[in-house]
């Protein structure tokens, strides 16, 4: 075997020498410390140097060179190229140093354990700390297996003292000033290390977790632009300009009456909401809360406020929303106001979805093989603003996977605004009030929690924050709702007994059908209805009775998404779509990455352009009908779903012309559309919800005073096969949340209140959704109670936190691609490029098909209609291979029709 002595020999990854990596990776440090408050501490500051120059001096070993040098990476792995333990324990050995030296800060025990980790797990994630510790170091821990990680040091570092000691001594003597040489290492003892680390009968520091995180993800993220061949972007982030937004609502037209005062409240709140903001911040309050009525402009009021402190912090925006269905109106908002595309570097749309491609041409790229760069750039949240979800956030801050890590020095004196807390799972409400103390804490970062009900986490369970509100006075709004009535809350006959015994029968589906039929034919003028449920199942069933109604009266519908799948045949504007708002050109063999162009128009606009073609499609196809039908659910397609929600949007926008513009529309959807979704209908149904659901919903009638006033009727519905009520099913059980809606609605509504009372909205949005959230956190004795999550983070469990999921997942599923038109195309090249090891091309396509991917829960329901399906199983994906099973008429997907099951 060759030997590998020179620096010019030693190398990093091929073509880059390891010398010029790690001078790489501390610019890149450098950078991300000088542009944030990170680098003020000195200790920190001096940590981060050192483990940058010296975590990948265990790459000295003949081992990792041998295996380097080869051109197939795929050879059997040997364990002692493994470099990153050793590289710890002597990084170690050289912040030691430094601390005892009078012209260094002082390093304490429990930060130099947490550089060890963010260097021994820096091509990894951060484990559970006290089993991780006593396993690999601690001289408490297991001898045989601690016993043989020193073995392997112990071979390693011998080695380096035989045939590269010289080279080493460079790199600790550039760390360390010269006061460490490698004739100072303890090459044939590694064991000693153990003397300098924080051990089981010492407690890491409460901060330690934090600390860790911080040193992990700033190597990481740097180790990764560097071997991406990028320097991370000096200086403050570019800011967008928040007068845009005036400028955009400047170019509306002039509204007069109640149109004309919701819109002077809207101004009120957008100034007030800035004003406050600034105020707080310099007054260092750090967590805000931003609660308006639906309507009153949360989005731009939020947006303006944030935009604008950013200015002032020299920090970024991170703009996070609970649903992914839902980012698209905010991302339609933003493109359309700061003319910016989604890829651009200063704006990066994250989400499990959506392909992350950002063009690199503004940032400093090196003469160095591509890797994705563009995707790259777009992990690190490095852009001015960032559209993400909460799941993307929290759990990056929570216990995040490695490249999720890349993210955290992002978070350092960011605005983050959380759109819709209300939807963060209870479950982890005390874990958000811990992470919410980090990220203010630790990264100096504001957070704004903005929503029309407001679940008062923080409030009620953090002992160290005490939220400010941006809108201190709420009275002129409640009273411009009280003046102007925008929607009356009907109770059914359904749920005034349930409110009062708990234990009252539901409306039947068929008796429910029979209401909505008497209601949506009582008029002959055109009425747009939206009735939303709680489970996808009780949506298809209400969904098919509706149109057997219509066909036995022979009354005309059209589905919606009826003749979808055949327009992506027919026509280019699925492939369009797809070249908007993914990376799939990068696929294309004649495509250059650092040549290609992005989109010339916001991805929004090729939506709303494929919907507009769609309808006219749909039209010709269907050329007499008196309603039209749509079925929204989570069986169907993510890619189905964005065009059939343009489409509904488009049928509902009062400025928007149609084919359908004579035509009444009839929705039945999931709770998809409850928050974050910009749609108005004139009367709405919901079935029994915890009451904040109830409140979004009724958001979606009458939005913006298209007409009369709206009518949301709050009903009790059954489950199709008779037995559980889906509102119990779904939030009954457990943390019942069904008790705290009962108790608000009966304190809001009279004793004597009978069939079909009504509710006004001002009411609702205030008095109820305050004495459900006192009930719900007396429930949970919020404010005492111990959390184990939450307690995870003193104890350093990264693991726990990594494996803990914001998303509930009470079955096992079945993960379904079906691929329709040029879907198949992608398919069969994402096989192509992943057989050519071409990676970075099957990732991006592999990005791209998860717009195709449906998720079914596996039950007794759905399992035998699972069992049918002709799946070809292609790891690391199951394939639909007929498409006609699958779909879009009553939100059904794969699964067969509610009513023939």
């Amino acid at each position: 075997m060759t030997t590998y002595t020179t620096n010019a020999e030693i190398i990093a990854r091929p073509d880059q020498p390891l010398s010029e990596h790690l001078a790489g990776v501390k610019e890149n440090v450098d950078t991300l410390l000088s542009t944030t408050a990170l680098g003020d501490d000195a200790a920190f500051r001096v940590t981060a140097r050192t483990i940058a120059y010296l975590h990948d001096i265990g790459k000295l070993t003949q081992y990792f060179q041998q295996y380097i040098h080869e051109d197939d990476s795929r050879e059997p792995q040997d364990r002692y190229r493994y470099h990153s333990l050793s590289s710890a324990f002597v990084t170690v050995h050289a912040l030691y140093c430094l601390d005892t030296h009078p012209d260094y800060p002082a390093i304490s025990g429990n930060l130099r354990t947490a550089a060890f980790y963010a260097v021994a797990k820096h091509h990894l994630t951060i484990p559970n700390y006290e089993d991780d510790h006593l396993g690999e170091v601690d001289p408490n821990g297991v001898s045989g297996y601690r016993s043989q990680r020193f073995d392997r040091v112990r071979t390693q570092l011998m080695n380096i003292e035989t045939h590269t000691a010289s080279l080493a001594t460079e790199l600790l003597t550039e760390a360390t000033d010269g006061l460490l040489t490698w004739s100072d290492i303890p090459s044939n003892c590694p064991e000693q290390y153990s003397d300098l680390l924080v051990t089981s009968n010492t407690s890491p520091s409460d901060d330690f977790y934090t600390t860790v995180l911080n040193l992990w993800s700033l190597l990481t993220c740097a180790d990764k632009l560097n071997a991406s061949g990028m320097t991370a972007p000096s200086g403050s982030p570019v800011a967008f300009d928040p007068s845009a937004i005036q400028e955009q609502i400047d170019s509306f037209p002039d509204r007069s009456g109640i149109q004309g005062q919701l819109n002077d409240l809207r101004d009120q709140a957008r100034m007030t909401a800035r004003e406050r903001l600034l105020k707080q911040y310099r007054a260092g309050e750090d967590v805000c809360t931003l609660t308006l009525p639906t309507g009153f402009g949360k989005t731009f009021t939020g947006l303006e406020a944030a935009l604008t402190l950013a200015e002032e912090k020299d920090g970024r925006v991170i703009y996070a929303l609970p649903y992914t269905s839902v980012i698209d109106q905010v991302d339609n908002d933003i493109q359309t106001v700061f003319n910016v595309q989604s890829g651009s570097p200063q704006y990066t749309i994250h989400h499990h979805l959506k392909q992350l491609q950002t063009r690199t041409d503004a940032i400093e790229i090196k003469d160095h093989p591509n890797t994705g760069d563009e995707v790259l750039y777009g992990e690190t949240w490095l852009a001015s603003l960032v559209l993400t979800t909460f799941v993307q956030l929290f759990e990056s801050v929570a216990g995040p996977a490695n490249t999720q890590s890349i993210k955290l020095p992002a978070l350092q004196d960011s605005i983050i605004v959380l759109d819709e807390p209300q939807a963060l799972s209870m479950e982890w409400w005390h874990l958000i009030s811990r992470l919410i103390s980090i990220v203010v804490e630790q990264y100096n970062a504001t957070v704004i929690f903005m929503t029309a009900t407001q679940p008062r986490i923080i409030d009620q369970i953090s002992d160290d924050l005490s939220p400010s509100r941006l809108i201190p006075d709420r009275s002129p709004y409640l009273s411009f709702l009280e003046d102007n009535p925008r929607v009356d809350y009907l109770l059914d006959d359904s749920l005034i007994e349930y409110l009062t015994t708990g234990t009252a029968p539901p409306r039947s589906p068929a008796s429910a059908t029979d209401r909505l039929m008497e209601d949506i034919t009582a008029t002959e003028e055109r009425e747009t209805v939206l009735a939303i449920c709680n489970t996808v199942r009780s949506a298809c069933g209400l969904s098919e009775r509706i149109d057997a109604r219509f066909k036995t009266r022979e009354v005309p519908t059209t589905h919606l998404g009826e003749h979808l799948l055949a327009f992506y045949e027919e026509t280019d504007w699925l492939a369009r779509v797809y070249e908007t708002t993914t990376n799939v050109g990068r696929a294309r063999e004649v495509a250059d990455i650092e040549e290609k162009k992005m989109a010339a128009e916001p991805s929004s606009d090729v939506i709303d352009q494929a919907a507009a073609a769609y309808l006219n499609y749909l039209a010709a196809a269907d050329t007499a009908t008196d309603y039209l039908l749509a079925t929204l659910t989570t069986r169907v397609r993510p890619i189905d779903r964005t065009i059939l929600i343009a489409c509904v949007r488009r049928l509902l926008a009062a400025e928007q012309t149609t084919p359908f513009d004579d035509v009444s529309l009839v929705i039945t959807s999931t709770q998809l559309v409850e928050a974050g979704v910009d749609m108005s209908v004139d009367r709405l149904y919901r079935d029994v919800a915890p009451l904040p659901s109830l409140v979004q919903a009724a958001g979606r009638c009458n939005r913006s005073y298209d007409g009369a006033d709206g009518t949301v009727v709050l009903w009790r519905l059954g489950a199709e096969d008779g037995d559980c009520p889906p509102s119990r099913a779904v939030y009954g059980f457990e943390r019942d949340l069904l008790g705290p809606t009962r108790k608000a609605l009966r304190a809001v509504c009279p004793d004597d209140a009978p069939a079909g009372a009504s509710l006004p909205e001002h009411t609702m949005i205030s008095r109820a959704v305050k004495c459900y959230y006192d009930a719900v956190h007396a429930q949970d004795r919020s404010s005492e109670r111990d959390d184990e999550l939450a307690r995870y983070v003193d104890r350093a469990c990264g693991e726990e936190l990594r494996q803990a999921s914001l998303i509930r997942q009470d079955y096992e599923t079945e993960e379904i691609l079906i691929p329709i038109a040029h879907e198949t195309e992608y398919l069969e090249n994402f096989h192509v490029s992943k057989n050519a090891r071409a990676f970075e091309a099957a990732d991006a396509l592999l990005s791209a098909l998860k717009q195709t991917l449906v998720s079914i829960p596996k039950t007794t329901t759905t399992q035998p209609a699972l069992d049918e399906l002709a799946i070809n199983t292609e790891e690391p994906l199951s394939v639909l291979t007929s498409v006609e099973d699958y779909s879009l008429v009553h939100g059904r997907g794969v699964m067969p029709p509610v009513l023939s099951e």
